[in-house]
């Protein structure tokens, strides 16, 4: 008797045992994506429910984990955006955040709501409304821990209602991509677009098609202006940028921040030709978040791409330009866009190639910045009769494929790896490991005119005649700082 009571208590332990196990199981599978992948018919099926309908509500990071932003476009309406949300389905006990409208265009508006408190590794479920009545039906969004967590790195989404007026084409491809990505990374955390999100920047139909995806109600996406976006205006009506410049040269939008755990992303905009307003965003980017371990820089312009925009002339002002503010303050990594043509350059500082053992895939405190050139997630990557080999480019893979990339951050690693949708081909892999996380301090009062980017713009301008710019640029400095000695 007494031998069987033990048999039973031991069964009984591992009974116990399993099911903690199954719950925590479930409860770490309830934190992963779903499958969004479809079948041909599936989304012909699912396009004829949102195409043309620029209403579909986006999700924006916050300004840090805590928080997330959603916007969303209505028919003018004197009433106050409303998002709830709840850490389960039926909404109980939600908690309601009240937003702004602003004027869009085609007589509509843009509404936009802030939530915040959130905590990590929690399934919420919002639902928004104009007004006290008419909710929508609860979608979620999932937290996740910050001490590691992975982003998926995009570029030229670009799409387009030209061929077709709906941007179905596109639409498609970015479609495949996205929920490809997905299935094989269901923990990713967000989106980072290096802009081009539409073809002509003024077209409601297309961001209809590049909100269409049924992911996107489930995942925020940091986007940034590129030239597309330029063209036109619409980019500002369809975003909700935290940290945000309030005023802007730019006719399209302005250049923000945010933080994820230790990583800060500052996302600037390289259509604006006044460029010391991005050189003033980065400097307040960084003195809001001194303990940062990783600066991550997001714009659309490959400042080190991979084929002709590279060497194009407005694109060599761009590098000089911003390749000195990526060196003044210490960027880790810069992720970009436009060249549809995929690339990872060595580190550059000062212009150069920095000397590291890059045979490895693999680097400890570099110096310098890592630049990372996306392809397009719709598919539209150049595809040239032979590869450009610029002396700054370490990897670049021309091909037609759809490509996206998956970047990670931990305690102490950010690691890149890069696939082909068709055939899940991993294509490029690179990690950077650092022991050191200081930078040197900021010091707010100097300026964009305090770097060397003038004389790296007119380095390349004037060739073999910089020679006499950069006598002269020295002669003048040197009086200067004498006459500001004897005034002290």
């Amino acid at each position: 008797m007494v031998h069987t009571k033990k048999i039973i208590s031991v069964l009984l332990v591992f009974t116990m045992l399993a099911g903690c196990i199954g719950l925590s199981v479930n409860a770490a599978d309830d934190l992963l994506l779903p499958d969004y992948t479809m079948s041909k018919s599936q989304w012909d099926q699912y396009w004829n429910t949102v195409e043309g309908d620029n209403t579909q509500i986006a999700l924006t990071p916050g300004a840090d984990a805590t928080e997330l932003n959603l916007n969303w476009h209505s028919e003018r309406k004197a009433a106050v955006p409303m998002v709830k949300i709840a850490d389960n389905e039926n909404m109980d006990n939600a908690k309601v955040f009240l937003g702004y409208s602003t004027l869009a265009d085609n007589d509509q508006q843009t509404n936009r709501v802030t939530v915040t408190g959130l905590e990590e590794n929690t399934k919420y479920y919002y639902s928004y409304s104009l007004g006290k009545g008419n909710w929508s039906e609860p979608n979620f969004y999932i937290t996740r821990s910050t001490d590691s967590f992975k982003a998926l790195l995009v570029g030229d989404i670009q799409c387009s209602a030209l061929d077709d007026g709906t941007g179905y084409k596109d639409a498609t491809n970015w479609n495949t991509t996205l929920n490809t990505a997905l299935k094989k990374y269901p923990d990713t955390s967000f989106i980072i677009s290096c802009g081009d999100q539409t073809q002509t920047g003024a077209s409601a139909i297309e961001w209809a098609a590049t909100l269409s995806p049924k992911a996107m109600r489930n995942l925020p996406m940091a986007t940034t202006i590129g030239n597309h976006d330029h063209k036109g205006t619409t980019y500002q009506h369809y975003v909700n940028n935290p940290n945000s410049q309030l005023v802007s040269t730019s006719k399209t939008g302005t250049p923000y921040w945010f933080r994820y755990g230790d990583v800060l992303f500052v996302v600037f905009n390289t259509t604006n030709a006044n460029v010391f307003e991005s050189h003033a965003l980065a400097e307040r980017a960084i003195m809001a978040n001194p303990d940062a371990k990783w600066r991550v820089a997001i714009f659309h312009h490959d400042l080190y791409g991979t084929g002709h925009h590279a060497i194009d002339n407005d694109n060599y002002m761009l590098q000089g330009v911003y390749s000195a503010i990526m060196d003044k303050f210490e960027f880790d990594l810069a992720f970009d866009g436009h060249e549809h043509y995929y690339g990872r350059s060595y580190n550059m500082l000062n212009n150069e190639k920095v000397d590291l053992d890059y045979t490895a895939k693999k680097v400890t405190d570099p110096d310098g910045t890592l630049y990372i050139t996306t392809a397009s997630a719709s598919g539209k990557n150049r595809v040239y009769d032979e590869p450009y080999h610029h002396s700054w480019i370490n990897y670049s893979y021309m091909s037609p494929e759809l490509i996206y990339c998956e970047v990670e951050f931990t305690q102490s690693t950010f690691n890149l790896k890069t696939y082909t949708v068709e055939g899940d081909k991993l294509i490029d892999e690179y990690t950077i490991e650092k022991t050191d996380f200081t930078y040197s301090a900021v010091d707010a009062t100097e300026t964009l005119l305090s770097t060397d980017a003038l004389n790296r713009v007119l380095k390349h301008f004037m060739g073999d005649y910089y020679v006499i710019f950069e006598v002269f640029d020295k002669a003048v400095r040197a009086i200067w700082n004498a006459i500001a000695s004897i005034i002290k």
